[in-house]
């Protein structure tokens, strides 16, 4: 059985830059999946229906990549019409958001080769639907 570390550095998220292991372009966007229940992705949310709902302690999200350039997230968060009082942090370092049209947005920050973490802290009962990381050249 793979461990939980094969599981998750397996197919890295938006695709390889080796050379040599990739016939085909990497995508250089990619839905990561945040509501799936006892995912080894994700710790500190509670799924729900297409979202997840955040407890009392931050949602860390595991992201396997194989590329060194920059990364965004986007996503949703909803609070009951109230404000999330969302913060950011990508390994370790405070990241910047914007609100564009009802999504949430990181400043793009520059990644690392193995698993990188992505940290959302908001009120207890936030929820977060469609986290999306993009590649940024």
């Amino acid at each position: 059985a793979a461990s939980d570390y094969d599981r998750l550095v397996g197919p890295h998220v938006l695709g390889e830059l080796f050379p040599g292991l990739n016939s085909v372009r990497p995508t250089l966007s990619e839905r990561l999946p945040i509501h799936v229940a006892n995912s080894p992705w994700v710790t500190g949310a509670l799924p729900g229906k297409g979202y997840s709902v955040v407890g009392s302690s931050p949602v860390t999200v595991l992201v396997p990549l194989n590329r060194t350039d920059r990364v965004q997230f986007a996503f949703t968060a909803e609070h009951f019409g109230q404000d999330p009082a969302l913060t950011t942090t990508w390994n370790g370092a405070p990241v910047a958001l914007e609100l564009i049209d009802g999504t949430w947005t990181t400043a793009p920050t520059h990644s690392r080769r193995g698993i990188n973490q992505l940290v959302v802290r908001a009120r207890p009962g936030t929820r977060l639907t469609r986290l999306t990381a993009t590649a940024v050249p």
